[in-house]
């Protein structure tokens, strides 16, 4: 029997809103719920803006890294007796401040000489592991919050938690017809039905919400949103990115559907994404994302 997709949003807000700690991972929800694949589900209640969700992307290393916000007022200390190869990989991170980086990254923009010391491209690529890991250790590197074994996380803001328990209170009162519930319901029907301006405003956010009614092809508008972002090189919120939609081509979009767009493009690896605080800032994938 086909599961309807109602009964596992519901299960998933109900999980969240009375889990003792946030964010979860996405498989330990599914597992939570008895679901194997939530993903279709994700999307759907991100567009909606009933839940926050982010995943590293498929083929992405799971060690990320870059220079810490405060960094500590001492010597850089020196893994082992590695001092130049230390000092350069530091001045790598100084100069990409804001940017998470890979150990491939480092060895990128490893200058050749440094490359030159070693025969090995694996012993190399070892050194800058370990050497990435102790200043991490010391408080000079961050570690992006996806590694191996937390490859998703799903959250929810105070203003989302008070929708989606007022919701399912709803819900289960109408589960034990409550009167008072159903009195409510039709007397609010009943007030928009004879309430012209109403049903105008109601049609209206529906069409608004509507990828269809708008006639905006995802792909088309994936191009609009790249494109509006090549041209600002300090990056852009989705607040930003959805009045600019707007403005140059005239495509009126719910905050909501233009986070889904993004988030999709993340997903393809097509933009950069450097989050400040709950904000996520969007660039082009040749744009730095200095702070």
């Amino acid at each position: 029997m086909k599961k309807r997709q109602p009964i596992t949003a519901l299960k998933m807000f109900f999980e969240l809103i009375t889990s003792p700690s946030l964010p979860k991972r996405e498989a330990d929800i599914a597992s939570a719920i008895g679901e194997e694949d939530l993903d279709d589900h994700l999307d759907r209640l991100v567009k909606a803006g009933l839940i926050q969700y982010n995943a590293i992307k498929v083929n992405t290393p799971y060690s990320r890294y870059r220079l810490s916000n405060s960094i500590p007022k001492r010597e850089l200390p020196i893994y082992l007796h590695f001092r130049t190869l230390t000092n350069v990989v530091f001045g790598i991170f100084s100069k990409n401040s804001g940017k998470f980086l890979t150990i491939e990254d480092v060895y990128d923009l490893l200058p050749q000489e440094s490359k030159d010391r070693y025969r090995a491209k694996e012993r190399l690529l070892t050194n800058l592991s370990n050497l990435l890991s102790y200043l991490n250790k010391n408080e000079y590197f961050e570690l992006e919050n996806f590694r191996q074994g937390k490859q998703s996380e799903i959250n929810i803001t105070g203003n989302q938690r008070m929708i989606l328990s007022e919701l399912l209170e709803i819900i289960d009162r109408f589960q034990d017809n409550d009167e008072e519930v159903f009195r409510r319901g039709r007397r609010l029907a009943e007030e928009i039905a004879h309430d012209p301006q109403r049903v105008s405003s109601l049609l209206r956010r529906a069409k608004k919400a509507s990828s269809a009614a708008n006639k905006s092809p995802r792909l088309k508008t994936n191009k609009d949103i790249l494109d509006i972002l090549s041209s600002y090189t300090n990056g852009l919120t989705g607040r930003q990115i959805q009045e600019l939609l707007q403005d140059y081509y005239g495509k009126t979009l719910e905050l909501a559907s233009v986070q889904v767009l993004t988030f999709s493009l993340e997903k393809q690896n097509l933009v950069d994404v450097v989050k400040k605080g709950s904000v996520k800032i969007f660039f082009t994938k040749s744009t730095p994302q200095d702070d």
